[in-house]
Parts: C-alpha cells; sequence; structure tokens
C-alpha cells in the first residue's frame, strides 16, 4: 500500500490495538471489525483511484472485471498507524473508525496537516455517500498538489483535467430491490460496484432451503450475466486473470466441532447454543421449541451475537473481494463441513503402513466426493460445472474434490483456496492489491531449503532428481540448495534470498492431535508461525513436505495458512502425505515447466499467464501420467502420454474423458471399466494431494 500509484485511493480501516486473546472463539476475526463493518459497506460505493470519477461507469466496468482497477482497502492497527511517518503513506489515504477511542489516537496522528482523511463513525453517519464523495474529491485534489513533486509531467496535467471533469456519475444500470441475507450480500455488492442503485426492501427469510438455494443462484446469476457483457466489451484489454467465480462457505475453527467437558453450568449453556452452529447443515433450519428457548438464554445470546458478528464480517470481507473484479458468488451451504470424519477414515487409510488399510483409499474418497456433492446440492453443482475458470474457492472443506462426473474440481477448472479460518488471515487475503507482473527471468532464482537428518534416505532425492534433469533446465534457471538444522539457519537463508520462489524439502508433521502444523528440522519440530515479523517471505512458496494443510489437521494452525501469513501471496501446500520419490519428481519436472513451458505459452497466446494456471496444469499432467502408469504400465502408452499433455497444455477442460478414450484403444477394455479404474487412480494419486493457497492468479506473467 506504501508504494500505491499516487493517484490511487487507499482506504484504512483502523483497528484497536486486539491481542490474541481478544480474537472471536469460533473463527478468529478481530474485535474491531465489528466497528467498521458499516465502513466496509461504504467502500465500495467509493471510486478507487482520482481518475474514476471522470469516466463512465461503462468504461470503468472493464478495466474491474480485468484486474486492471482495483480499489485498495487496508485493516491497519492504530499502534502500527502510529508508528508510519505520515508522508509515507499516499497521498490520497483515507481513514476509517468505528472506536472513539482509536477515532481520537487517529486524529492526534494526522495533526493539524490532515495529511490523512479520517472519517469517525459518528461523523460519518450523519453523512450521505456523495457529501462523504465530495469531501473526498477536495482532499484528494488538495493533497495532489502539495504533493505534486512525486508526480511526472503526465500525472500533474492529468490531476488538472481531472480536478475539472469529477462528477457523479449516472447510474447507467436500474435499480435493484435487495432481499437482504447474508448468502446473496456478496454478489449485490458487485452489483452496487459496477452501478446498479441498490433499494433496501424485505429481509429474506425462506421457508426451504431451496429458497436459499434460489436467491444465492439469481443473484449470482445477474453478476455473471453482467460480468459476461462487460467483458465482451472489454476484449481489446490485457486481462489479469480474476475469478470467474467464488464459492464460499464459512467455517468454525476445527476443535469447535469437538465435544468438550463442561466446566461449569455457564459453559454447559454456551456448549449447547455452540451445538446449534456445529450442527447446521442448511442455510434454512427449522428451530425446535427447545433450541429457541437454549438461544434465547443469556448464554445462547451470546454465542448467537459472536457467531453473526463473524458471519456479517467475512460476508462483507468476500463482497469487497467480489466487487474489485465483479466476480459472482455462490455461497454453499454449512453442510459441507460436516465431511469431517471422512477425511480423517481418508488421512487414516492414507497414512497406513498395512496394505489393506490403503487399498480402502479409493473407495473413501470417492465417499468424500459423495458427501460434497451432496452438501453442494445439485442446482449449485451444475452452476459451478457451467462456470469457466479461474474459480476461487474461500472455504476450509477441500472442495477441489468436488466431483464434476467424478472428476475432481480441480483437475477440470483452475482452482485455488483461501482458508476461512483463522479469520484474520482469510481477511489479509482478500486485501486487494496490484496483480505482480512478471517476465520469464523474473522467477529464474529459486531457493530450495532442505532438512534432513544425515542418514534419512530422503536428503538427497530432491538433489538428485534436478541433477537428473538439469538438461532441462541449466541456463534459464539458478537453484540454489540450502540444508538446514535449526530455525535460526532457516531464518537466516530465508531473509538472505530475494528471488521469487521458495522450495521447502523436508518432512511435515501431520497436526490431527497437536495444536499447530509444524516442519522437522532435522529431529526439531520448527512452527514457521514464529516467524512473523522476522522474515521476507518470497511471492511464491512450494512445500514439497507431507500435511502442510492437512484436511484431517485439528486446528487451522498449519503450516501452508503460516507462510500466508508470512506473506507469500501463492503457497503450494498439502492435504496429506505425499511421497518422497514423487514430491521430489513432481519438483523437478515443475523446473522445466518454469524453464520452457512458461516462455512457449507466453508466444502461443496473446494474454498473460497466471501462476495459477502453471501449477493446475503440471498437477493434471502429474495425474495423467499416474493413470497411464497405473493402467498401462510405466514405459507405455508413448503416443497416449504425449496426447495427454497436448491436451492439458491447450487448456481443454475435457482432457481426462479424451484420455480415458485413448487408454480404451491402448487396452482393449471397455469404456466403463477404464473410466472406473482411471478415476480409482486419481483417487490414489499424490497429486490430488496438493492444495493451492492464497491469491495465484494474481502473478502473472507477460512475454
Amino acid at each position: 500500500m506504501l508504494n500505491a500509484d499516487p493517484l490511487k485511493i487507499v482506504y484504512l480501516l483502523v483497528m484497536d490495538d486486539s491481542t490474541f486473546e481478544s480474537m472471536s472463539p469460533f473463527q478468529g476475526f478481530g474485535a474491531s471489525w465489528l466497528d467498521l463493518h458499516w465502513a466496509m459497506h461504504l467502500i465500495v460505493q467509493l471510486p478507487g483511484d482520482v481518475a474514476e470519477r471522470s469516466h463512465s461507469l461503462e468504461a470503468m466496468a472493464p478495466q474491474r472485471v480485468a484486474g486492471l482497477r482495483p480499489f485498495l482497502w487496508q485493516p491497519i492497527n492504530v499502534s502500527a498507524l502510529e508508528q508510519v511517518p505520515p508522508k509515507f503513506f499516499p497521498p490520497c489515504t483515507v481513514a476509517f473508525s468505528g472506536d472513539p477511542a482509536v477515532g481520537d489516537r487517529v486524529e492526534s496522528y494526522i495533526g493539524k496537516e490532515k495529511t490523512l482523511l479520517h472519517f469517525p463513525y459518528e461523523k460519518a453517519v450523519n453523512l450521505t455517500v456523495e457529501e462523504i464523495t465530495n469531501d473526498l474529491r477536495d482532499f484528494c485534489f488538495r493533497r495532489l498538489w502539495e504533493m505534486s513533486d512525486i508526480l511526472n509531467t503526465e500525472q500533474q496535467r492529468l490531476v488538472a483535467n481531472l480536478e475539472e471533469d469529477w462528477r457523479r456519475p449516472e447510474v447507467e444500470f436500474q435499480s435493484l430491490k435487495i432481499r437482504g441475507h447474508n448468502v446473496s450480500l456478496p454478489n449485490y455488492m458487485a452489483l452496487q460496484r459496477v452501478g446498479f442503485r441498490l433499494e433496501e426492501a424485505e429481509p429474506f427469510v425462506g421457508a426451504q432451503e431451496k429458497e436459499y438455494t434460489d436467491l444465492v443462484l439469481e443473484t449470482a446469476g445477474a453478476v455473471r450475466h453482467i460480468r459476461r457483457e462487460v467483458r465482451a466489451e472489454g476484449k481489446d484489454l490485457p486481462e489479469h486473470p480474476t475469478p470467474n467465480l467464488i464459492v464460499f462457505e464459512p467455517a468454525l475453527f476445527r476443535q469447535s466441532y469437538k465435544n468438550s467437558k463442561p466446566t461449569s453450568g455457564i459453559h454447559v449453556e454456551i456448549n449447547k447454543a455452540l451445538k446449534f452452529f456445529q450442527k447446521q447443515k442448511g442455510l434454512h433450519n427449522s428451530v425446535s421449541k427447545e433450541q429457541f428457548d437454549r438461544m434465547m438464554s443469556s448464554s445462547g445470546a451470546i454465542v448467537s451475537e459472536i457467531r453473526s458478528g463473524e458471519l456479517v464480517t467475512q460476508t462483507l470481507g468476500v463482497g469487497l473481494y467480489a466487487a474489485a473484479s465483479t466476480s459472482p458468488v455462490i455461497r454453499l451451504s454449512p453442510a459441507v463441513n460436516h465431511v469431517h470424519n471422512k477425511l480423517s477414515f481418508f488421512a487414516r487409510s492414507v497414512r497406513s503402513e498395512n496394505a489393506q488399510a490403503r487399498r480402502k483409499a479409493s473407495r473413501l474418497f470417492q465417499n468424500i466426493q459423495q458427501s460434497l456433492a451432496a452438501g453442494i446440492g445439485p442446482d449449485r453443482l451444475r452452476a459451478i460445472s457451467l462456470t469457466s475458470d479461474p474459480i476461487k474457492i474461500i472455504a476450509d472443506a477441500p472442495l477441489e474434490w468436488l466431483p464434476l462426473d467424478g472428476v475432481p474440481l480441480s483437475l477440470v477448472k483452475n482452482c485455488s483456496r483461501i482458508p476461512v479460518t483463522p479469520g484474520n488471515v482469510m481477511m489479509s487475503q482478500l486485501i486487494p492489491s496490484q496483480p505482480m507482473t512478471l517476465y520469464p527471468d523474473a522467477i529464474d532464482k529459486i531457493m530450495v531449503i532442505s532438512s534432513f537428518t544425515e542418514d534419512d534416505p530422503l536428503r538427497y532425492m530432491l538433489r538428485d532428481a534436478l541433477e537428473s534433469t538439469k538438461h532441462l533446465w541449466s541456463g534459464k534457471l539458478s537453484i540454489e540448495q540450502v540444508f538446514v538444522s535449526s530455525a535460526q539457519e532457516f531464518e537466516d537463508a530465508l531473509n538472505g534470498f530475494d528471488g521469487s520462489i521458495l522450495i521447502y524439502d523436508g518432512h511435515g508433521a501431520a497436526n490431527d492431535l497437536t495444536p499447530v502444523g509444524t516442519v522437522l528440522l532435522e529431529k526439531q519440530r520448527f512452527d514457521v508461525w514464529d516467524l512473523r515479523g522476522r522474515v521476507r517471505c518470497p511471492p511464491i512458496v512450494i512445500l514439497s513436505a507431507c500435511d502442510t494443510q492437512g484436511v484431517d489437521a485439528s486446528t487451522h494452525a498449519t503450516v501452508a495458512n503460516g507462510f500466508l501469513a508470512l506473506g507469500a501471496t501463492s503457497v503450494l501446500g498439502t492435504f496429506l502425505p505425499v511421497g518422497g520419490f514423487s514430491s521430489a519428481v513432481f519438483v523437478a519436472r515443475l523446473m522445466h515447466r518454469l524453464a520452457e513451458y512458461i516462455p512457449a505459452m507466453l508466444k502461443a497466446v496473446e494474454h498473460p499467464l497466471s501462476w495459477l494456471e502453471v501449477i493446475a496444469g503440471m498437477l493434471r499432467m502429474t495425474v495423467a501420467t499416474e493413470i497411464i502408469n497405473e493402467l498401462v504400465g510405466v514405459h507405455g502408452a508413448i503416443r497416449t502420454r504425449q496426447k495427454a499433455n497436448i491436451d492439458i497444455n491447450s487448456r481443454r477442460t475435457d482432457w481426462f474423458e479424451r484420455l480415458v478414450q485413448n487408454l480404451v484403444s491402448e487396452t482393449g477394455d471397455e469404456p466403463p471399466r477404464v473410466r472406473k479404474k482411471a478415476l480409482a487412480a486419481i483417487a490414489r494419486s499424490d497429486a490430488i494431494r496438493y492444495t493451492h493457497l492464497g491469491n495465484p492468479e494474481r502473478i502473472c506473467f507477460f512475454e
């Protein structure tokens, strides 16, 4: 934010100095979010830069859809704000505060020079959006002329013209009566941002589950339609990939789903109230008299109020995220969070050294897929299947495994995820940022941090795999491998690296029973969360280790989430254990892909290539190889392998069905039988155990 374009408007949500102990108990949001819900509603109606009000909404919309015109907002603790000299902020910086004590500190910080524009709640509540916008205009142009020395000649000329042209744009679209409910709010915010005038109607209360589903799909469909029309208008714009669909479902901390032993009468009542949310599977809930009385008790009311605040906070965050790119949001049902037991059974089967237990993995995986599909429902599933990628998952459930005609979603469409726990980490990933534009040579420096004991058979496996493929990337990539044995050595290696890609090569330790996910530095458990504020984290992190985002983790504090908290833009984590040899081969093949595929694709296509697409294609090719190896043999079906790679690199969504057809010809077996075997091979594949976290679509390569 501090290095933002001087013509961009930066909106700061100033919070109190909440400690970990004051985080909300069920999902981990700072207490100050509640004080700033009004500001999050407001931001979506304000201009993202000083040029916006000089253009029509019709001209603005294609740029937003293309990811070229994000509006910038950022939460910041008041103490952190006070430590930054005001001159370091961009000229057009606006602060919102909710708590009066925080507001007083912001006013004191700004001082007489008024280098920031401040709207405390008690002031803003008495102003219209247009009045706020007028104050914003006067402030921005005053600050731009005061700081004209940071503007180049063209920017100074532009500012002079913009000051004259600033106006309230005419609303391009009709008024829309909103049916108020969290399930539809993100879509309404996206429509409002693009130019719809929203009119409050009666709050929505459905009589049955289908009515909630219809509302979700109706509002998402409206955004999808506008996005499609707008994209057609801006077809000549250079495009940074933005989500064509966001699938979203809140969750509780993993430990909140577990039964705890009450220690007091109050604890008993709180537990009973919490069970209502634990057991919730639909958006429509018929409440028994006993449940109603329980929720109306003093303890029940406390739980309900806290959970309601958490839900509103994340819904507004997702709404701002969707509004930035006019992306439709499909809110799911809590039922998708009730696959945890099945995930545990599957994970235990995968980890087992018993061959019979491992043979159950395919059946258990398909049970998970069926449960996810049932929890989402056929109507939502159909809408997801008809959407082109990229798809953003904002959830904790492994929706990458959602079956589209049996094939996991992530193998058909490019997907990345933002975990919803902990809440504050989720909100940090929803904050918009300028796309990271890279040329292929920007990723030529790669650091591999390895940690194994001297006698570990995996110690040199990745080194050997890289050496065996060196002829494929030598001269194009510089790969440095560092062996570390302590937390200090890990920290020093990270801070001594100025490249874009970090690969961690070591053992992950599952946190299915422990509160924090760790990696092993030789024999020591290492918590990466301890590095917050001490390291520079590269934008791209690849975790070549087991269980770094365990599907059966007991808490949210996973290794992959830890690297997001350290500032990574993209983290490739693992849901489950991955084989040492297969993960080494995966990384080695990925290096070849970086050296050859990215430059070749940039020459073949006219739009930028996202890091999400690079990894998604790599995982599909890995799965295709594993299917062929299992059905034909390691050395068989050379032409089928080549055809599969071509189909995947050509971005064909039907690559799996074409692979099955080719394997039918290779094996002479019946198509249904070949397809069944191929799906079983997917369930056992290491490739489906990877998950892509953060915002990898924001990292784009240009020729």
